[in-house]
């Protein structure tokens, strides 16, 4: 999985430049919506650097865990090194076994890092979009503070200076949504493809740790072990299917934030503007493994739930 998210960013340097330049300087700074919206924010993101921490904290402890205590008893007499590896030569003289251990744990360094970056862009470009939509929401929302609030709503319905001011206020809403989709739709198509062999894996891992882990767990630092692979490899799919739910919700929530602005008091040119907008938030953006299926909080549980299946049925048929 590494190999292919390096490839991914390596090979998409267009699309990741075009991420990283639309979230530095095309999308609103987060005091544009007020103070207690920016604070809100901020708040969200530190929780969310504290969460990525930890998911990285745990690939390393699992590391560590593989340097010093190997996850497979070697026979006697051969040194033991981090993997299970197939080799025509002998690996235990020195310092040829030095050498291939201190290889092998790169790689495995590697591999943490090729997730990281990768997982890490994600969160970076989605958490983002999920501040803007959250910005465009609290405006469109409000888009009529300020403007004539000493007036009743019928002078202000017939007022030309405040459709024109809200007019003014809605244009700028719209083409920013439009962007917010446009961003979203990119970040889809640059993600579909790493997420079915990412799907895969999960499942594959969840079964294989889940079945060695039900039938042997007396040896506490190989379990704990094998637990910290497990955990770090469902919070790996989790990064994914959470934030593309929420990414999903937020995205449609907007008909939310229409609705509950003052829309009566608009003219037929400011409504038909609101309905087209309407019109294109009613999908929403969606985050897919390769135009399959929608990576959400759903497959997250369905996926667990098929390998606690995969396992019993294992078991069943090893203990038949």
């Amino acid at each position: 999985m590494a190999v292919c998210k390096m490839f991914a960013l390596y090979f998409n340097k267009t699309k990741v430049a075009y991420f990283y330049d639309t979230v530095t300087n095309e999308f609103w700074d987060f005091d544009v919506a007020g103070p207690q919206i920016e604070q809100r924010v901020i708040k969200r993101f530190y929780y969310v650097n504290i969460t990525v921490l930890c998911h990285f904290s745990l690939s390393i402890m699992a590391l560590l865990l593989l340097i010093f205590f190997p996850l497979v008893d070697m026979p006697e007499g051969v040194r033991p090194l981090p993997n299970i590896i197939w080799t025509p030569f002998d690996t235990n003289p020195s310092p040829l076994h030095e050498i291939l251990y201190v290889v092998m744990i790169w790689n495995l360094l590697l591999s943490i890092l090729g997730n990281a970056f990768y997982d890490i862009f994600y969160i970076y470009c989605v958490q983002h979009l999920l501040v803007q939509y959250i910005l465009l929401k609290e405006l469109l929302q409000g888009i009529t503070l300020g403007v004539e609030q000493t007036c009743s709503d019928l002078e202000r319905f017939q007022s030309e200076y405040f459709q024109k001011a809200v007019m003014g206020r809605l244009k700028i809403c719209v083409e920013h949504h439009n962007k917010l989709l446009r961003f979203g739709r990119e970040l889809e198509k640059f993600c579909s493809r790493i997420l079915t062999p990412q799907l895969f894996m999960s499942y594959a891992v969840l079964v294989i740790n889940g079945y060695i882990l039900s039938v042997d767990h007396a040896d506490f630092t190989k379990t704990t072990m094998l637990f910290n692979l497990t955990g770090s490899c469902m919070i790996q799919l989790a990064v994914f299917a959470v934030q593309a739910s929420d990414l999903k919700e937020q995205s449609v929530s907007v008909i939310d934030a229409i609705a509950n602005s003052e829309w009566y008091l608009f003219k037929a040119p400011l409504k038909k503007a609101l309905v087209f907008m309407v019109m294109n938030t009613k999908k929403g953006i969606t985050i897919t493994a390769g135009g399959m299926a929608n990576v959400n909080n759903e497959v997250l549980v369905a996926v667990i739930q098929k390998a606690l299946s995969a396992i019993t049925l294992l078991r069943a048929l090893i203990e038949e």
